[in-house]
């Protein structure tokens, strides 16, 4: 397998659902999941990480056909674990907010002075909390 595209064919391949399916578990379209499949669309960093997280195919497998298939497991598992856990509970906020993927898609293709530039914004606009 060459090509992301390929590889994501063959995560849909050993997936057992339609790509509708598939594409409920990382909030993603079947139109978009067939868009990936094709190579029409390239697949974003961000969703590679969530198919990593909810399937276990590694994000760096995926995207550049480098490493192993499969996400290695940590050393310590307790930590692999919680993780694992953290990770998810991110994305769950990512993707429960309307707008937030797209946005964090975005933020990826930034350079990090830019990057730097729009987190000193953001930072300015959130109020402190009373202590």
């Amino acid at each position: 397998m060459k090509t992301p595209a390929e590889r994501f064919q063959y995560i849909l391949n050993n997936f057992d659902g339609t790509q509708e399916e598939f594409g409920r578990t990382i909030r993603k379209s079947r139109q978009l999941i067939g868009a990936y499949a094709a190579g029409k669309r390239t697949i974003p960093e961000a969703t590679a990480l969530v198919i990593e997280l909810v399937h276990g195919y590694s994000k760096e497998w995926l995207l550049s056909g480098v490493g192993m298939e499969k996400a290695v497991v940590l050393n310590n598992p307790i930590k692999a674990l919680n993780q694992k856990d953290s990770d998810r509970r991110l994305i769950q906020k990512i993707n429960a907010k309307d707008g937030i993927v797209e946005v964090v898609e975005d933020l990826m293709q930034l350079s990090p002075n830019d990057l730097e530039t729009i987190h000193r914004a953001i930072k300015s606009l959130i109020k402190p909390t009373n202590q």
